[in-house]
């Protein structure tokens, strides 16, 4: 049995980071799509940005977490990169759903808006 070695721990560091980078870029890239775009009216106005920058940071530790506790930054990895497709898919759906319930609880005014985290599913998902 192969040991880790100061390879994989920078792989999985530099894995950290990148999905941090990622989550962060998706989710905000949904906020954009949602309120800044243009694509889809927006019948109760502008909502406060930093409402949602600290959901984007919260909604990061989140995905992380998750990613963690699915073995997604395990090292070594063996076998092909599509063979770890179907359980980022599940990550981020698991993420998206317990983002869209953390938005249930927190009551804010204005409220969150769902169909931003659903933007966000596809987008972190894309990215």
């Amino acid at each position: 049995m192969r040991t880790r070695d100061a390879f994989d721990v920078m792989c999985s560091v530099a894995a950290v980071i990148v999905d941090a980078v990622a989550v962060f870029t998706g989710f905000m890239l949904a906020v954009w799509i949602r309120f800044d775009s243009g694509w889809i009216p927006l019948p109760k106005g502008q909502p406060p940005r930093m409402m949602y920058l600290y959901a984007a940071v919260v909604v990061t530790i989140l995905f992380l977490f998750i990613f963690r506790s699915l073995e997604l930054y395990r090292r070594p990895q063996f076998g092909h990169v599509t063979d770890r497709i179907p359980r980022l898919v599940r990550a981020c759906g698991m993420g998206t759903l317990l983002a869209t319930a953390l938005a249930f609880v927190i009551q804010s005014n204005p409220p969150f808006s769902r169909l931003t985290t659903g933007i966000a599913m596809l987008t972190v998902t894309g990215l």
